[in-house]
Order: structure tokens, then C-alpha cells, then sequence
């Protein structure tokens, strides 16, 4: 379709490392589709490849054409997280991760809900809201049981003096690094020694 062929050719130019002609390329697409869902579908997915492709101002600037005509859509909210934790602003990145993940919730979503939170947290971190931080990775590990979201959440808690709860996460997180481990999973680098019981 026009679209795919659109999106060949930004992801190409992401490649050629060119900001200008990016630009360009990404203004021809967006001018082909009249404003409402079309345009902000095609600036979405170009959005996706600009982030993959390691060109966040575009990224961002996609993301936000997106958002004028689809607010709540997870993947849009996201995005938006990223680009204003980029820039430093972790309080509205929090917000959006956490829009992000009710609007995920709402689909059924589970893992990607859980991405959103451990989003939020590490924003909410970043602001210095520690207590928020724990709450969502507390229910991110509801979600998903993996080694990165545990050893998040025993940070988490030891930070906040959480000493039972963080010996909880310490168990769940054991508990999940030998299962990883035992499916071939590397997890070496997402625990440290004093994230697991008896550590440090």
C-alpha cells in the first residue's frame, strides 16, 4: 500500500543518518493524509521507526501529530512518555506511562500494561517519588513474574525501608531468575548480587 511504501522510505532515510531530508520525507507523508485517524496512524508507525531508528526529535515530534487525533492510544502515550522523560520532564512522562497502561489494562493487555508501569515507575523515580515508584512496580509484578520487573521492584522497596516486602520480592525474584535461567534466558546483567536474598 502507499502507506507501507511511506514508511520504507523513512525508515531508509533514518538509516542515511540525514536529519534534513528526514524531515522532508516525513512532511511529504504526513501532507498525503488529510488530519484525523489516516495521518495519525502513518505518524505513529513512522514514529515506532524513528525510535527504533535512534531519532528521538523525530520521534517525539511524530508521536505528537499522533496524539492530536488519537489521545488515548497506548502505543501514542508511550512514545509521549519517552520523549518527555528525554527531556527531563518526569512528572509528565509518569502521567502518560501511567495513561499509557490504563488504556492497555482497558484492552486486555497484561504484558504490555506492565511495560507501561515499569515505565512509570522508573519516572516516578526519577521525580524522587519513591512510594509511587513501589506501587507501580508492585502491580507490575502482578502482571508478570520476569527477573527485571522483581529485581526493580526489591530496589523499590529497600529504598523505602520496606524491609518484609522487600524480602517478598527477594523470594519471587530467586524464584524467577532460576526459571529464566533454566530456559536459557541471560539475566546476569538485569540482577545485582544484593538484589537477591542473602546478597551483598
Amino acid at each position: 500500500s502507499e502507506a507501507r511504501v511511506a514508511l520504507r522510505l523513512i525508515s531508509a532515510v533514518t538509516r542515511l543518518g540525514d536529519e534534513r531530508e528526514l524531515e522532508r520525507v516525513i512532511e511529504a507523508t504526513l501532507a498525503t493524509r488529510e488530519p484525523g485517524p489516516d495521518r495519525a496512524e502513518i505518524a505513529a508507525d513512522a514514529a515506532m521507526l524513528c525510535q527504533l531508528a535512534g531519532v528521538p526529535d523525530a520521534a517525539a515530534r511524530l508521536f505528537r501529530v499522533a496524539h492530536v487525533h488519537r489521545p488515548n492510544d497506548a502505543r501514542v502515550l508511550f512514545g509521549l512518555g519517552v520523549a518527555r522523560g528525554r527531556a527531563g520532564d518526569h512528572a509528565s512522562a509518569m502521567d502518560l506511562f501511567d495513561r499509557a497502561a490504563s488504556e492497555h489494562a482497558r484492552e486486555g493487555d497484561a504484558e504490555a500494561e506492565a511495560r507501561a508501569l515499569v515505565a512509570a515507575a522508573s519516572a516516578a523515580s526519577a521525580s524522587g517519588e519513591r512510594a509511587a515508584a513501589e506501587a507501580r512496580l508492585t502491580r507490575a509484578a502482578e502482571l508478570r513474574d520476569d527477573a527485571a520487573t522483581f529485581a526493580a521492584l526489591v530496589r523499590a522497596r529497600r529504598a523505602l525501608g520496606l524491609d518484609e516486602a522487600m524480602l517478598r520480592a527477594q523470594d519471587a525474584l530467586l524464584g524467577a531468575v532460576e526459571r529464566e535461567a533454566h530456559l536459557g534466558e541471560d539475566v546476569v546483567d538485569l540482577v545485582a548480587p544484593e538484589d537477591l536474598p542473602h546478597g551483598g
